[in-house]
């Protein structure tokens, strides 16, 4: 059975009691949270942050199908189980949100906290299609290209329509091979798993999680991944208690970039 890849890191001299797993967004890889992961085990030494790369993604290519939210939560949850540590949180940004969400409901046992990074939980196929969809339509069309360098597959994303940051961040998923480079994940995967995470529904677990699970929500004020009538039942369960809300002003999608310190807030206050 395949095994996502991951790479754990924790505090220098310490010796942690429990694992955090970070899961990123469609077309990201685990490394993108680094920085976040790191802030965690400096801030809470008894806890080790696991990057997790998901199926398609990173160095976890060339899983079976199907390429779905269930199966995404699946490969998670053996990983899980794969632990010596145990695992007692989850981070979870864009569809990497759905993705914790989807595996907090088939865990036998609750975490102790999750945190859900700026996506709208709920079916949002028939409303809402993400910028993902621009860049995949972008790599289309360099889909079997092999590159001599890495900014040579920057220039010809640039070139396609991609703005340059973007561009740099994409190339974080290419591979090596004796033509060249190319881009590793299979495009066709990624959309299956895409769509997938856009039908599900897991709203009624974001507003009533787990007996014993902590859930905080955190959402960049300037996103448009998160819908009114989604954000009017997240205000109300926060209201009621049920979950932590924290809106940061500042932010869009990419909170952990562009508000580092309303996640650092959470890491502080964990169990």
């Amino acid at each position: 059975m395949l095994k996502l890849a991951h790479h754990t890191l924790t505090a220098t001299g310490e010796r942690p009691t429990k694992a955090f797993l970070f899961l990123h967004g469609i077309l990201g890889l685990g490394n993108n949270w680094r920085g976040m992961a790191r802030a965690l085990v400096e801030a809470r030494p008894e806890w080790a942050a696991v990057l997790v790369d998901l199926r398609h993604h990173g160095d976890s290519l060339n899983f079976p199908p199907p390429d779905d939210l269930e199966a995404a939560a699946s490969d998670v949850r053996t990983l899980i189980d794969s632990f010596e540590l145990p695992v007692r949180g989850i981070l979870g940004h864009s569809f990497g949100g759905k993705v914790a969400l989807q595996t907090m409901r088939e865990l036998p046992e609750p975490l102790e906290v999750a945190i859900i990074v700026d996506v709208d939980p709920s079916d949002t196929e028939a409303r809402s299609r993400p910028a993902a969809e621009r860049f995949i339509a972008i790599l289309r069309t360099i889909e079997y290209r092999r590159f001599d360098s890495r900014r040579d597959f920057i220039e010809a994303l640039v070139e396609g329509g991609s703005d340059q940051a973007s561009a740099e961040w994409l190339a974080m998923n290419l591979v090596r091979d004796e033509e060249g480079f190319r881009f590793g994940p299979d495009l066709d995967a990624i959309e299956h798993l895409l769509d997938s995470h856009l039908a599900t529904d897991l709203m009624e677990l974001c507003l009533s999680p787990p007996a014993g699970t902590r859930l905080h929500f955190i959402r960049g004020a300037r996103s448009s991944a998160v819908a009114p009538e989604t954000m009017e039942r997240l205000e109300a369960a926060a209201a009621a208690g049920k979950i932590d809300l924290i809106v940061a002003p500042d932010a869009g999608h990419n909170v952990h970039v562009q508000a580092p310190d309303a996640i650092r807030g959470v890491f502080e206050r964990l169990p």
